[in-house]
């Protein structure tokens, strides 16, 4: 099996296509080359077409027993091929140099003795010449493999012109005699098909859909659901369609029609869908019916849509069935269960180890007694530790040691790659896959077993490959393709998402795993531990581990490297890749060190000249200068907290470079960084005075993504000069950082700073935008325009000589403003919020941060402003003394140091579940309830009130919902304690700390709703607090701390404290005067009581249980004395 799918895994006609192109418009550039390379090329051309098609022909007559001659065959293509890639790549390598060397280009219009010297193409045209001979050779054996394979016709084949025919067919009848597991499934499945909601007429019947891998028992599962006895008395009408990989709407619904009938009754010679589709409708009209699709496959020619709307099609007439109507998929895919609009899939998973030993046993064993082999079930059981929970393995396994009961024979199989008996159920999965799809994932056998994919780092591999296929005048990006290509792995479940905090990685199930290993076997492998022996020459593909990387030394398989995957070993160290082996990997396209640890890379590096991906570990510190050399780089990996010492000189000259993932301080140094021209990531970007560096050099970058870092902008002379930049053409960039040096030498001209930021307009897709110490008076006219659109972020920050700011309201989608230190604001008012009906109609957070001369905020007349703020930030604006009323939608406020507020906080109470709130007010002389919405004053919920006088007691009668009040260091009387009281219908809560003028808490005016309501009283450091006589009014009291109240005596305490029979805490803490306990006695209600720090006598007495003292608490169940 092994070898007949490795030949089908590996896309070998889309390659040859590709590679006869590239040489066809290389022999079209004839002034390059020699006299006879256009002909010779042109020739290659011809050839790998005329291979194209033989390669194709024969892939159509794959037979079902594996053919050595023609497996050796396709070995034979694939040395070629990969030799016809190598030799065209290094033409292109020699284009790449011309165009970045000036000296290279003058040599090629020169001798061509001078070419030979300074390229060595004699070699290239020798290669050129033998590699012609070598595809001669592989054609005319073709030739003669095609006539056998034709004399054979009359045999079966693997596949026809449409694809692999693995033939899967299933039928509702239980083929299990035993079912183990799957109870809650098989529950939840027939709750969901019979506890329906009704359907409105004339809409799709309602999918159910089963979600697994192959073998993991989806189809066992529908047929332990279709045959349940609920569900046959639910539904009128059962019908089950195998459907597989044959969706045909004509043979699709004759089979759903035939199901429905149930006589056997042929419908071939009926072949209009029309009628077919009629005769659907009547079959199911006024039954409620079940309908089992099983094994439903995506038709992988067509997008998600396309298959939508196809299966809309063909299952329209089953509209007309009964209310309660529904229909049950099995899929291996996720896909299909999107497709058929199912928001909860059931993912079938494997069994649990105890219910995989019952179906082993069951399929080995039978109905033998198997205490006779309690030897062989300690063999068993350890075999299906192995199986992962598939229920395939399990009967595969069990069924072919069912014929033997030798210990020798199971411990065989317990020391084998038990899988390799069911990995024909996974098979079908990869035949379906499209060749650029089957490719992809094979190649990602290489990575070692439970490997965490970052998903765009894999995609990057694929494109260094080559593996990703664009049809012309197809102008998606490369990137976005191959993010295709991952996503729809993902939705037919060759990869599993794995959750790790806020980042998603990828992995592969063991399953799939072991199969991408099959199908690769002579293409990709691993050296960890094992000796080199196990290498084939051939393979393509190498991961190995850091302490075995010296093996390699002088192994053949080293030139024919495609990939070398390089993974640490913690208990080996590498300093670096050795020389003698870095010479060797002449066709290397990806080198992956990032897990090796590796602190310094060789010079001959830069003769890896196909490398197109290179990633290093965060241990690197030095790279050569010959990384320069590597024109055909796409992707360069430094992790951001690497240890690097400086780039590469040389790095302008990689022109191919898409990816340079290290940290934005290594990009900044990068002189004439405007060759990079492909660049698809972040930038950032120092301006200088000096060629190489000047704002100009952004020009030609138009394809980056992410973010541009723009610093220095002091050094751009105007408006004309910033122009140069062509920041609007750069569509992709969604985060702009624009930026001025700070003070020092600086010579601060308003104009030229003006002219300057006029000219770096931004295209209309920026998402989020910074401007840094920028010394101009005015904003540009593109930000006072509707030109960002898109704007989402904005940042102001150091604008320090601007009057105003810019009408910001009309940006329609922008949801975070912050503003720090615009220090020539002194008012903001109408002009803010632009000539739009609806000022800052997305906006949720606005920070305004240390503007030291701004003494008014005001809306203007009827203004609808900030209907979606949820967050307002006032900082270190010391003469604002007037703000706008807030929105509604306000959630959270924070105003610090203002001229008419010290600071105020409001922010969602935390415990509350409905929309209320808690607000926290300092040294302010007045309740801000002219800022504050109606709504939300009357849903505050916790008040935290600092050093304020007692006149803001007055206002809090409009806290009709305040549950919990703490007055902390405020100037409050009893007298206004009282009418603070007095209007807090529902209050549970009082806190009363540091509050020096308070003596005595106040009785309350009857009738007052706080005597029932308050449950919790804590006061705590009032100075002169003498009095709790009145505390008794408070009925409902669960909770009493009285702490560090010097002034407080055992006569504080009212005669009937034993009243409040709620009372379950007292604690009285360090109030020395505190001498015994009330003469009355406590409520009998208490359960805990703590006395600490009080009179030492008390003390000692409470201590040592003894005397009256003790006598009036020793029914409390915990007392607590210190």
């Amino acid at each position: 099996m092994a070898e007949v799918l490795t030949v089908v895994g590996w896309a070998i006609s889309p390659l040859i296509k590709i590679l006869s192109d590239k040489a066809q418009s290389f022999a079209s550039d004839q002034y390059r080359w020699f006299k006879s390379t256009p002909a010779d090329l042109l020739r290659l051309s011809t050839s790998l077409s005329q291979l194209q098609a033989t390669a194709s022909a024969l892939s159509r007559r794959r037979r079902r027993s594996p053919d050595p001659h023609q497996s050796a065959w396709f070995s034979q293509l694939k040395d070629v091929i990969h030799e016809a890639e190598d030799v065209l790549d290094e033409f292109d390598y020699l284009v790449l140099l011309s165009d970045s060397d000036p000296k290279v280009s003058r040599f090629f219009s020169s001798s061509s003795r001078s070419v030979k010297r300074l390229i060595g193409s004699d070699e290239l045209m020798n290669r050129l010449k033998c590699l012609l001979k070598n595809i001669d050779d592989v054609s005319n054996s073709s030739q003669r493999l095609i006539q056998v394979v034709d004399a054979d016709s009359s045999g079966s084949y693997w596949e026809n012109d449409q694809g692999f025919c693995y033939s899967h067919v299933t039928g509702s009848v239980l083929t299990e005699d035993s079912v183990f597991g799957r109870e809650k499934e098989h529950a939840d499945i027939v709750a969901r098909l019979t506890d329906s909601a009704d359907r409105l007429y004339n809409r799709p019947v309602p999918v159910v859909a089963i979600v697994g891998d192959g073998g993991i028992g989806k189809t066992t599962l529908a047929q332990l659901v279709y045959n349940d006895p609920q569900v046959e008395q639910h539904f009128n009408l059962r019908m089950w369609v195998c459907v597989s990989d044959k969706f045909d709407e004509v043979n699709l619904t004759k089979e759903i029609i035939q199901a429905a009938a149930g006589n056997g009754e042929n419908y071939d010679r009926i072949v209009n869908f029309a009628k077919l589709q009629r005769m659907l409708q009547d079959s199911v009209a006024l039954k409620r019916f079940l309908l089992v699709l099983d094994d439903v496959w995506s038709d992988k020619e067509k997008n998600e849509w396309e298959n939508r709307e196809m299966w809309h099609k063909m299952l329209a007439p089953l509209q007309y069935g009964d209310q309660g109507s529904m229909i049950l998929v099995t899929t291996r895919m996720k896909l299909v269960a999107d497709i058929f609009s199912v928001r909860k899939p059931v993912f079938l998973t494997g069994l649990p180890e105890k219910d995989e030993w019952l179906l082993f046993k069951k399929s080995a064993f039978g109905d033998e007694n198997t205490e006779e082999y309690l030897h062989l079930q300690e063999i068993g059981k350890k075999i299906i530790t192995k199986l992962k929970g598939s229920p395939i393995a399990a009967k595969a396994i069990g069924g072919m040691l069912r014929g033997t009961r030798s210990t020798r024979d199971w411990n065989e199989v317990l020391d084998r790659d038990i899988y390799k008996d069911t990995a024909s159920a996974l098979v079908s999965s990869y035949l379906h896959l499209p060749e650029y799809l089957q490719c992809c994932f094979s190649f990602c056998s290489v990575f070692p077993r439970y490997w965490r994919f970052d998903a765009k780092e894999l995609v990057k591999m694929w494109m260094a490959h080559g593996f990703i296929q664009q049809e012309k005048g197809d102008d998606k990006r490369t990137e976005d393709l191959g993010k295709e290509y991952f996503n729809q792995l993902l939705a037919k479940s060759f990869f599993q998402p794995l959750k790790q905090g806020h980042r998603t990685c990828y992995v592969i199930h063991d399953l799939m795993y072991d199969l991408a290993k099959s199908v690769s076997f002579n293409n990709c492998s691993r050296l960890v531990g094992q000796n080199r022996k196990s290498l084939s020459h051939n393979i393509r593909h190498l991961s190995v581990s850091s302490n075995n990387l010296a093996d390699l030394k002088n192994w053949p398989g080293l030139k024919n490297l495609r990939t070398l995957l390089i993974v640490k070993d913690h208990a080996f160290s590498l300093n670096h890749i050795p020389d003698d082996i870095m010479q060797e990997l002449n066709s290397l396209r990806v080198l992956d060190c990032s897990d090796s640890g590796m602190i310094e890379v060789p010079e001959s590096i830069g003769k890896l000249i196909h490398l197109r991906y290179l990633a290093f570990p965060d241990s690197i510190k030095r790279l050569p200068e010959s990384i320069s050399k590597l024109l055909h780089l796409q992707t360069l990996s430094i992790p951001k907290k690497s240890k690097l010492e400086k780039l590469p000189e040389g790095m302008s000259k990689l022109t191919n470079l898409r990816y340079l993932d290290a940290d934005l301080k290594y990009i900044a140094t990068i002189s004439s960084i405007s060759r990079l021209v492909n660049l698809q990531d972040s930038v950032e970007f120092h301006i200088k005075s000096k060629k190489g560096y000047m704002i100009e050099e952004l020009k030609n970058i138009r394809h980056l993504h992410g973010q541009l870092i723009i610093k220095n902008l002091e050094n751009v002379s105007g408006m004309e000069e910033a122009h140069k930049s062509k920041l609007n053409t750069k569509r992709d960039v969604k985060v702009l950082k624009l930026e001025w040096s700070s003070g020092g030498g600086r010579s601060i001209s308003n104009v030229v700073d003006a002219d300057v930021l006029h000219g770096l307009q931004p295209h209309e897709n920026l998402e989020e935008l910074h401007i840094i110490r920028y010394q101009g008076a005015t904003s540009p006219s593109w930000m006072e325009q509707k030109v960002l659109n898109h704007l989402k972020f904005l940042y102001l920050i150091n604008c320090r000589r601007w009057e105003s700011i810019p009408p910001l309201g009309q940006l329609p989608s922008l949801k975070l403003l912050h503003v720090k230190e615009a220090c020539s604001v002194r008012i903001i008012g109408p002009e803010f919020y632009g000539n739009f009906h609806m000022g800052f109609p997305s906006l949720k957070e606005l920070e305004l941060d240390d503007m030291p001369q701004w003494t008014k905020w005001y809306a203007g007349a009827n203004a609808h402003l900030f209907p979606r703020l949820k967050k307002l930030k006032i900082v270190n604006c010391p003469e604002l003394i007037e703000l706008p009323p807030l929105s509604l939608s306000v959630r959270k406020v924070s105003i610090e140091n203002t001229k008419f507020i010290s600071c105020l906080k409001l922010s969602p109470f935390p415990s509350s579940k409905s929309i209320n709130f808690s607000l926290e007010a300092s040294y302010t002389t007045t309740f801000p309830d002219s800022l504050l919405h109606e709504e939300h004053i009357h849903a505050i919920e916790f008040l935290n009130v600092k050093h304020c006088d007692g006149t803001f007691s007055k206002r809090l009668s409009l806290l009709v919902t305040l549950k919990r009040l703490r007055l902390c260091q405020c100037a409050v009387t009893d007298d206004q304690l009282k009418i603070c009281l007095q209007s807090l219908v529902s209050l549970s809560a009082l806190e009363i700390i540091g509050c020096s003028n308070i003596v005595s808490i106040p009785i309350l005016n009857e009738p007052n709703c706080l005597t029932t309501t308050l449950q919790e009283l804590h006061l705590q450091d009032c100075q002169i607090l003498s009095s709790l006589n009145f505390i008794a009014q408070f009925k409902s009291l669960r909770s009493l701390v009285v702490e560090r109240c010097d002034m407080l005596e055992s006569s504080s305490f009212p005669s009937n404290l034993s009243s409040l029979v709620y009372l379950s805490k007292l604690s009285i803490l360090y109030c020395p005067k505190f001498s015994s306990l009330p003469e009355a006695g406590l409520p009998v209600s208490l359960d805990l009581l703590h006395l600490i720090g009080c009179n030492k006598n008390l003390t000692k007495d409470l201590i040592e249980k003894r005397g009256i003292e003790w006598e009036k608490v020793s029914f409390i169940s915990k007392v607590v004395v210190r």
